[in-house]
């Protein structure tokens, strides 16, 4: 019933194809993207300011009043032609100073580490998502023993209705046990149909999931027979390891620290900006020349300039404001994280011990009810048990079966959502 199929599904390939087809991995891809591109623009500001400008001004014309000569007593007409069209291209560096250390290296740190927090919450949803792939399959290989089961629970009730009537014919048993027998019968091929309503609805889960067409074979190739290998953790272990681990706790701590520094960004964004300048510039004409002419003459200026505004002191506060808001709600989302995988990786831990001791105890219990289920169709036959008795034998025999297939699945779900816990499906 648990034998692997040929050409099936793992656990591992049903998690790989279900990350590959997910339409959820692709959206947190794309928030990767945007994030990285945020921090390559963060990038570009460490670069001086470059600002390059040209213009045409068309000037009104003016009266412009006569030279006079004191020493002569003369007046001269203005010799200076009126240059009206008047045009100019420049080119101005600046260099925020101030900005630098203030401003532009806590956003840029801000940026990276807000890629970073994606990249995690990326892998984190990748493992969710693997996890999920995994006891997916396991539930279609549950569903699919306790069909299984269910049918051989019928057939070991026709074996034993044909005997019966063998019993009942050399009246050995009376026949009520075989009327009897044959309603056992009808409840328990309900009960095969029950569980291949469940097998389907199992594997349409999965198909959805790994978003494979309804036509095609669904085998499964997963031993679940083979027991992993123990990792011999304590809870307190498990843990330690866990919180170091998990993608969750990293993608939080890294929004934590990103936020922090775009927090201080906007601070430094309220100081005075001290910076340099400088400038080349053509024109025609150019003022700075006397007299004016109408031809490109180049000059060039350079400078410190100190500048602050009220306004952006206001608005920038506001900002910081609100960063500081987002990293302490991250803090309390780091907190109730921290909580929760902590309570998962022991519970994880727990299960899987329980597993691996369910498995023995089980099989013991597979073997007592061969041996009751034998004994008591001994004992029918030599007019000593009834036909119910046989019957409950067989329900126990089935039920033990179960129990033993369920528990082979259970530590390899409990293996699964530890290996979760641990951080250890991260890729």
């Amino acid at each position: 019933m648990l034998r692997p199929q040929p050409n099936g599904l793992t656990a591992d390939a049903a998690a790989r194809r279900a990350i590959a087809t997910a339409a959820r991995v692709r959206r947190s891809a794309s928030d990767i993207a945007r994030a990285e591109q945020a921090a390559s623009r963060a990038r570009t500001t460490f670069y001086p300011r470059l600002q390059l400008a040209a213009s045409y001004t068309r000037l009104s014309p003016v009266d412009r009043p006569p030279i006079y000569i004191e020493e002569v007593g003369m007046a001269l007409r203005n010799p200076f032609p009126q240059n009206l069209d008047v045009v100019s291209a420049s080119a101005t560096v600046t260099i925020g100073v101030s900005d630098f250390f203030f401003t532009v290296m806590p956003a840029y740190r801000g940026a990276n580490g807000m890629a970073r927090a994606a990249r995690y919450e990326h892998a984190a949803l990748r493992a969710k998502i693997g996890l999920e792939a995994r006891e997916t399959l396991y539930a279609v290989q549950r569903a699919r023993v306790s069909h299984a089961i269910a049918q051989s629970s019928v057939a070991l009730a026709n074996a034993h209705v044909t005997e019966l009537q063998a019993l009942v014919g050399a009246r050995i048993v009376a026949p009520a046990q075989l009327t009897r027998a044959r309603a056992q019968i009808a409840e328990r091929e309900m009960e095969v149909v029950r569980a291949a309503g469940a097998v389907e609805l199992s594997e349409a889960a999965l198909r959805r999931l790994l978003e494979l067409p309804s036509g095609r074979a669904l085998g499964v190739a997963e031993d679940v027979t083979r027991a992993p290998a123990p990792l011999g953790l304590d809870a307190s272990t498990a843990t330690r390891r866990a919180l170091g681990r998990r993608p969750e706790i990293k993608a939080l701590r890294a929004l934590i620290t990103a936020r922090g520094e775009i927090a201080s960004a906007h601070d430094g964004a309220q100081l005075p900006h001290l910076a340099i300048f400088g400038q080349a510039e053509v024109s025609r004409p150019n003022p700075r020349f006397i007299p004016q002419v109408a031809e490109f003459r180049g000059t060039w200026s350079a400078g410190v300039a100190l500048t602050w505004s009220p306004n952006d002191f206001a608005a920038q506060g506001y900002e910081a404001g609100m960063a500081d808001e987002e990293t302490a709600q991250a803090r309390e989302d780091l907190r109730a994280v921290e909580d929760g995988v902590s309570l998962e990786a022991v519970q994880a831990t727990i299960a899987e011990r329980v597993a691996r001791e369910s498995i023995r105890t089980a099989t013991e219990s597979v073997r007592a009810a061969e041996s009751s289920y034998e004994a008591t169709r001994t004992l029918m036959r030599a007019g000593e048990s009834s036909s119910r008795d046989v019957l409950d034998a067989e329900a126990d025999l089935a039920a033990a079966r179960l129990r033993l297939a369920n528990a082979y699945i259970d530590l390899h779900v409990a293996r699964a959502r530890l290996d979760h816990a641990l951080g250890m499906d991260v890729e």
